[in-house]
């Protein structure tokens, strides 16, 4: 049998315990509310980066989504210039100024402006013009790792053209058009 102390000291400890679990509760509510309020994920939850008719797209989703749909392509691109800039440093390959510049004057033909072809590459290829020039490096890069060491003299060309004479003549073409 308790006495009156006792009871009373329970009851206090009681009231306290649930007192101390109903403010840890109200504190988590609000910092989650804050964090929800300044568009924060909570600690192991993905941040919302999008909603369409009340349903929310979280950051995660949307990683998961890309990467099932394009995540080998852009893996193996990746993996790919890392490979190809690792050989041109051990073959000490670099590519100049002056070859970037060609390089993305010959991409620019055909287009009427410099500011047109990069508008065209942003709205159709979401591209930069710094990532349109590393991607120039990188295909000037990849060209000169992929001939590297190989040497073709004028008599080779010459000889080829000889054995192939029939692939490089020219071919008389008619083409009639039937008017029924």
């Amino acid at each position: 049998m308790m006495t009156r102390q006792e009871r009373a000291l329970r009851n206090t400890v009681v009231i306290l315990a649930v007192g101390t679990m109903v403010l840890g509760g109200l504190l988590f509510w609000s910092l989650r509310a804050m964090a929800v309020l300044k568009g924060d994920a909570a600690e192991g939850e993905s941040a919302d980066v999008a909603a369409a008719g009340g349903q929310r797209i979280t950051d995660r989703e949307w990683m998961d989504e890309l990467k099932k749909k394009h995540g080998d392509e852009v893996l193996l691109a990746m993996l790919n210039h890392i490979v190809v800039d690792k050989e041109a440093k051990a073959l000490g390959i670099k590519v100049t100024e002056a070859d970037i510049e060609e390089e993305l004057r010959h991409s620019m033909a055909g287009y009427s402006s410099e500011e047109q072809y990069y508008a065209q590459m942003q709205s159709e290829l979401g591209l930069s013009r710094q990532e349109i020039r590393e991607e120039a490096v990188y295909r000037l890069t990849l060209q000169a790792v992929a001939t590297e060491g190989i040497m073709i003299g004028d008599t080779a060309i010459d000889e080829y053209l000889a054995e192939n004479a029939e692939r490089f003549a020219p071919k008389k073409q008619c083409s009639w058009l039937s008017l029924e």
